[in-house]
């Protein structure tokens, strides 16, 4: 792994399209997983990590980081960890020109693997009028239907289309990659989403993300995200004196040749 940060507060979620991942942290995990798949972190009270530099050159690498706030009553948990490789979250076939890749919270029958702190929804969805991007042997949903209604608890949630472009029912034009569409999921109306691609032949990948706003007060400085001055003051206090992280494992994890045999051995 390249370029070790100090992270406290939120939870991460990086999620490897195509290339290969690589993480390393504080609490001793050390993985390599192929793509499309996923590493995530509730980074609580503190951890060091990396990520990176495990995709052969010249191959391609697309990916997203996403950072989720954590309330102030969990900020200080003791962290946590995941790898999710491509057979533990295969693509579901929605309809016949689109299929959908659950990452976090529960949609068209399946739960996905992000163990955030609070509960939030994160799908992938490839549209394809012609359905080749629709893998032979993805899971079969539990219910046909294509639309996908947000959870009443969410309040807030937001598509970005990445690739090609697509139309959303809720969206008098159609959005095109690099754009994102705001949607204030409390009104009914607009927690009821279709999506469609925009032609005939014409494809389009976008995310879904929802969740409920915490509605507290955020203090941000780099990778830490706290709730007031003092607590930042107290974690770049900690930082400078040697006390970040709170809770790692007692050899030097950023060789792993260090790592104690017994370790690998319970792995």
């Amino acid at each position: 792994p390249q370029l070790y940060k100090k992270d406290r507060g939120f939870d991460i979620c990086t999620y490897v399209k195509h290339g290969v991942g690589r993480h390393g942290d504080s609490l001793g995990n050390r993985e390599t997983f192929e793509s499309p798949g996923m590493q995530w972190m509730a980074t609580g009270s503190g951890v060091v990590h990396a990520e990176g530099g495990a995709t052969p050159k010249g191959q391609r690498n697309q990916g997203f980081q996403i950072w989720i706030n954590s309330p102030a009553e969990s900020k200080m948990d003791n962290p946590r960890y995941g790898t999710v490789p491509p057979q533990d979250m295969p693509a579901v076939k929605v309809d016949e020109t689109m299929q959908a890749r659950v990452l976090a919270g529960e949609a068209f029958g399946v739960k996905g693997k992000f163990e955030t702190t609070v509960p939030i929804l994160m799908v992938d969805f490839e549209l394809d009028a012609t359905a080749a991007t629709c893998d032979e042997d993805a899971a079969q949903p539990n219910d046909k239907k294509s639309a996908l209604t947000i959870p009443t608890e969410m309040d807030t949630a937001m598509l970005y289309v990445y690739e090609g472009e697509i139309n959303v029912n809720i969206h008098a034009e159609a959005v095109a990659a690099g754009h994102v569409v705001l949607l204030d999921a409390s009104e009914s109306l607009s927690r009821e989403l279709r999506l469609s691609p925009t032609t005939t032949g014409g494809t389009g990948k976008v995310l879904l993300f929802a969740g409920q706003k915490l509605k507290e007060p955020i203090v941000w400085k780099g990778p830490i995200v706290m709730n007031t001055e003092a607590e930042m003051d107290q974690t770049y206090q900690e930082l400078r004196s040697g006390g970040f992280p709170w809770v790692q494992v007692d050899w030097d994890y950023r060789r792993i040749a260090t790592k104690p045999k017994e370790d690998e051995e319970k792995k």
